[in-house]
Parts: C-alpha cells; sequence; structure tokens
C-alpha cells in the first residue's frame, strides 16, 4: 500500500465483504495470505487524511467483529489508539461496542459513505434465500491532536 498510494491522500477507505482468511472457524488460526491485518489497518490510517474514514462491511458477524476488534487495537509508538469509531446517529438498532468501535447491523447507507443504495446479483441471491443479515463499522483516523 505505501508504494502505490501516497502518505494523507485518501478520504475514505471502503471494504465491502473481504473473504475470511480461514475457514476452520478458531480465532487463533492464521494464513499467511490473510490482507486484513494490524498491519494493514496501519498502513490504511497512514494512506488517511486527517478525519479520513475506513468502512467496512460484511455479511460474516464472526469476522467482521474480529476485524473491529484488530481495529481497536492498532496504536501508534505511544500506545494511543490510531483510530476512532464513527457516531452515526440514527443507525439501525442499537450498536455493538467491539473494544471501542461501533459495530452496527444493516447497511452503512450516506452516514456511512455509501452515496447510493444499489442492489447486486449477490444481493438478490441472498435476499432470495432470505440472508439478510449486514454489519459494518466506520472509524476515522484520529488527528494527532486528540
Amino acid at each position: 500500500l505505501p508504494c502505490n498510494i501516497q502518505a494523507a491522500s485518501v478520504s475514505h477507505v471502503f471494504i465491502n465483504f473481504p473473504e475470511p482468511p480461514h475457514f476452520s472457524g478458531h480465532s487463533e488460526a492464521e494464513n499467511r495470505h490473510e490482507l486484513l491485518t494490524g498491519e494493514f489497518f496501519l498502513q490504511i490510517h497512514s494512506a488517511l487524511q486527517p478525519q479520513g474514514r475506513l468502512t467496512l462491511f460484511s455479511d460474516n458477524y464472526r469476522y467482521i467483529r474480529s476485524l473491529a476488534g484488530t481495529v481497536a487495537q492498532a496504536t501508534d509508538e505511544e500506545g494511543e489508539t490510531l483510530f476512532a469509531s464513527v457516531e452515526l446517529g440514527a443507525a439501525k438498532g442499537v450498536p455493538e461496542d467491539v473494544s471501542g468501535v461501533l459495530l452496527h447491523s444493516g447497511t452503512p447507507g450516506k452516514r456511512g459513505g455509501h452515496a447510493k443504495q444499489t442492489t447486486s446479483f449477490f444481493d438478490r441471491f441472498w435476499t432470495n434465500g432470505k440472508h439478510t443479515d449486514r454489519y459494518f463499522f466506520v472509524v476515522e483516523r484520529r488527528s494527532e491532536t486528540d
């Protein structure tokens, strides 16, 4: 990421429906090809402008909850957290607090950075199968003065 994207040049990063890196279901399982690691979130933080945002959207509750925990643990050299959860106001239901990252049910909508609600073949497939659970979180890069 740092080789291709200039530091502090991105206003919003969207990660939609990331594929979980392992299938065992064991929280300690590792995969050397996993992209969404603590190190990757540090790189995203570097690429974001001040108050730049990261929206992560998934239908896999266990995985997105794990990713929220990873983002919550991202700290600088002084141990200060790098991301702050974004308050979305009237989002659907009460968000779950995962170590300070608010995990929401539903879709991000405009407040989460998705400017337009659209559906894909995948969405229609899931809706017809009555699998409509979606989860997301939105965090922003903390400024150096927070």
